[in-house]
């Protein structure tokens, strides 16, 4: 299962696979959060 996702924010293509991924969802969420409280 290694598919590839744009982080939205950075444009960066990451890789599917492992703690990085987990990492880049934490990330994600937290700027999305941050972007809803703001808004």
């Amino acid at each position: 299962m290694a598919y590839k996702i744009k982080n939205r924010w950075t444009g960066k293509i990451i890789k599917e696979g492992e703690s990085d991924l987990r990492e880049a969802n934490l990330r994600e969420a937290n700027l999305r959060e941050a972007d809803l409280r703001e808004a």
